[in-house]
């Protein structure tokens, strides 16, 4: 038996928890997509909310959830950011973005008055070592690379079923970059971040406030 039932679950609470009247922010990838159908489920029964979807795969879902759509640049605040993640560790860092979405879930998370993170069981560990998506302005690419390299990673250029680059829906380039274990995920995250043409990185350093871990059987618990 899969995790799906205890991520629906666990989306099914979260969703409880939305005001009437707010605007959320929908991130994307499986658990999103579960909160987004509770979301439709409560809007259904009277709930009046709005989503910023970060993607448009997420908005295609909301839309056929039946929830209102709002644009990020004419909100200035959301009541709370709903999304998974690929990797949380035991101090509640995050590695996120292998949609390729990162730099808009980064931006709906820091918008956000809360943060709410579901993920499997699976995607928990006591510290990050899957490799860090990093979005990247095209000019720069081999720049950053080079930079990236330095700090000892390997970075890998993502790549779309063609075999070319992959672009966000910003229109930026990823790589996909191995740091091995992180031991400090925030300074990492900052040392990045300070590279010129990197526009963000998935390295999202303790912003959750709940976060909820979906098991077997049709169950979660609270991680956070």
């Amino acid at each position: 038996m899969g995790y799906e039932e205890g991520l629906a679950a666990a989306a099914a609470e979260a969703a409880g928890t939305i005001v009437d009247g707010s605007t959320v922010g929908l991130g994307s990838g499986r658990a999103a997509t579960a909160l987004a159908r509770a979301l439709g489920r409560r809007v259904a029964s009277g709930l009046r909310v709005r989503a910023v979807a970060t993607s448009e795969q997420m908005r295609r879902v909301a839309v056929e959830a039946g929830v209102e759509l709002a644009d990020a640049a004419s909100v200035e605040s959301l009541e709370a950011a709903f999304d998974g993640a690929d990797q949380v560790d035991s101090r509640g860092n995050m590695v996120k973005g292998g949609g390729g979405a990162l730099l808009r879930e980064k931006v709906a998370i820091a918008m956000a008055g809360r943060t709410v993170i579901m993920a499997d069981a699976t995607k928990f560990a006591e510290r990050l070592s899957i490799p860090v998506p990093v979005e990247v302005h095209p000019a720069a690419g081999r720049l950053v690379a080079r930079r990236i390299s330095a700090m000892g990673a390997t970075p890998s250029a993502r790549l779309d079923a063609r075999g070319y680059p992959a672009f966000t829906e910003s229109g930026n380039t990823l790589l996909d970059c191995d740091f091995g274990e992180i031991a400090d995920p925030a300074g990492l995250e900052a040392e990045l971040s300070a590279i010129p043409g990197v526009m963000e990185s998935g390295l999202f350093g303790r912003r959750a406030g709940a976060i909820y871990r979906a098991l077997e059987g049709g169950r979660f618990e609270m991680a956070a």
